[in-house]
């Protein structure tokens, strides 16, 4: 006897059915990758030094799946010849390259990838470069109507940047397995229209590259606040992107038009949902940073931190990819970054040497003792304080702490001036930015107290006492100390020290581990 089996789908069924990633991102699933922000001229520098082998080298050995590489951002200068945007913009061939003497670096990087397993992929923005006006004006697009910012997007516009990208698409062919596309939705008619057109002319040379595109949002965290309806009505302070709402505030079409993955920047990814690799459909990705900032040298977290983190999400197929710096005058990544890298990447997969399992114990016995810290940092670390010079920025600071349990100080343009000692509660949580200056009055001192099983990180200083004498379970680490400043540390048990007696991304550190 034949049973017969009753294959069809009830309308529950259905309704409880969920969306898939595009397969084409399967390779991304409970990856790692590395990021790497490189383009002539960066911040005033030639940046003609490019060291292909030891960047190989570097990438094999942290043990990454993948690789990004910008091909240019908005100075009009690129690492790979095009002469498409030449045509268009009037330059001599090879000009627009010139600035890294006219070599061709993707395709140097993918060749000397090949056979690693090591993914390349490509970074660009979804316009021409908007600090060259002759040269977006000559690709057809216009000025920023603020008069800085962007230039305005035109039909005409998008359609020479896909051809200048689709040129790109063709030269690497299949060898490019993925595009990372910046500031999608800006001023103009853009919307998913840009997306969509960009993301056919990224897929010339490889139907299966997958897409995404960071889309104009507030804060660095947009892609999951906004995708997983965390804040969706912060959307009505764009100008051109998400202004569609129904009754409920949700948007009318969609805003994830064009991606395969989503293209978060996350300054603090731990605090990113993930229950799966699926976010609307699309593959779960996020990009953060190693250092203080995009670009930066140095380790703003400890092994712990990231590895602890990448254990949870990963095997739910979450795919995470890091910035890593770059030392221009090398031509190099930054070696402590590689470095940690490769030990939070060892450490997540359980393939970690013994030295650096033992480091990992000894600090998981004081990370595990900050019960109240991962709360605090993910609630009141979500929009900073931004001084700029306020008298009133240290009620500001004690509010904060009041609300929420934690604080994060963003760089003002004058210090913070702490009329009085700051003293902290237990479980507290303090960020700053390396460039936030904080000073006593002048001619005075500052005392900073802390308290058991806090967090406290950043920020320069100068003639202030720190006091952590005492103090069991706490995290005191990446505080910049200038003139005048002490320490005290007498009977501080299950703690992290780490302070910096320079301001440079990189100086020599002090570190310490304690049992209890």
């Amino acid at each position: 006897m034949t049973t017969k089996i009753d294959r069809s789908s009830t309308a529950a069924d259905k309704a409880n059915t969920r969306p898939t990633p595009p397969p084409e991102t399967d390779w991304m699933a409970g990856k790692v990758g590395a990021f790497l922000h490189y383009w002539p001229k960066i911040a005033g520098r030639e940046s003609l030094k490019f060291d292909v082998e030891q960047l190989k080298r570097d990438l094999v050995s942290a043990g990454v799946d993948y690789f990004f590489l910008t091909l240019g951002q908005n100075r009009g200068t690129y690492i790979a010849p095009n002469a498409t945007y030449e045509r268009l913009t009037g330059h001599k061939p090879g000009e627009a390259t010139a600035a890294c003497n006219g070599r061709d670096i993707p395709r140097e990087v993918i060749e000397a990838l090949r056979g690693t397993g090591i993914r390349f992929c490509l970074y660009l923005p979804c316009r021409g470069p908007a600090a060259v006006p002759d040269d977006y004006k000559a690709l057809g697009y216009l000025p920023p109507p603020n008069g800085t910012g962007d230039c305005t997007d035109t039909p005409e516009g998008l359609a020479n940047w896909c051809e200048v990208i689709g040129e790109w698409s063709e030269r690497y062919g299949r060898d490019v397995n993925a595009w990372w596309f910046d500031g999608a939705g800006g001023v103009g008619f853009g919307g998913d229209d840009e997306t969509l057109a960009i993301r056919a002319a990224a897929r010339r040379g490889n139907p299966e590259a997958v897409c995404a595109f960071a889309k104009k949002v507030v804060d660095y965290d947009h892609g999951f606040r906004w995708v997983l309806g965390m804040d969706r009505k912060e959307g009505r302070e764009l100008d051109t992107l998400f202004t569609d709402y129904n009754c409920r505030g949700e948007a009318h079409h969609d805003v994830w038009a064009g991606c395969d993955f989503t293209a978060g920047e996350a300054t603090n990814p731990m605090r990113l949902p993930c229950d799966g690799r699926e976010v609307l459909g699309r593959q779960w990705f996020t990009l953060t940073y190693m250092g203080a900032m995009w670009g930066w040298t140095d380790c703003r977290h400890t092994d712990n931190v990231w590895s602890d983190w990448l254990k949870r999400v990963l095997p739910l197929g979450a795919s995470v990819c890091f910035d890593v710096g770059f030392v221009h005058d090398a031509g190099t990544m930054s070696p402590e970054q590689v470095a940690q890298l490769g030990r939070v990447i060892a450490l997540a997969r359980g393939t970690a040497d013994a030295g650096t399992k033992a480091s990992h114990e000894r600090e998981m016995r004081v990370i595990d003792a900050l019960s109240d810290v991962e709360h605090a940092y993910g609630i009141g670390c979500e929009h900073p304080i931004v001084p700029e010079g306020r008298e009133t920025a240290q009620d500001e600071i004690a509010a904060s702490l009041a609300e929420h349990n934690a604080v994060f100080v963003n760089e003002g343009e004058k210090p913070v001036i702490c009329r009085n000692g700051i003293e902290f509660k237990p479980g507290q949580v303090f960020l700053a930015d390396q460039d936030t200056k904080f000073a006593p009055v002048q001619g005075g001192r500052l005392s900073v107290k802390l308290a058991d099983g806090m967090m406290f990180e950043g920020g320069t200083w100068t003639n202030t006492d720190f006091d952590l004498s005492g103090c069991r379970h706490f995290i005191f680490r990446r505080v910049w100390l200038g003139e005048g400043c002490t320490v005290n540390a007498d009977g501080a048990t299950g703690c992290v020290i780490e302070y910096l007696e320079s301001g440079p991304p990189t100086p020599r550190q002090h570190f310490e581990v304690r049992d209890a």
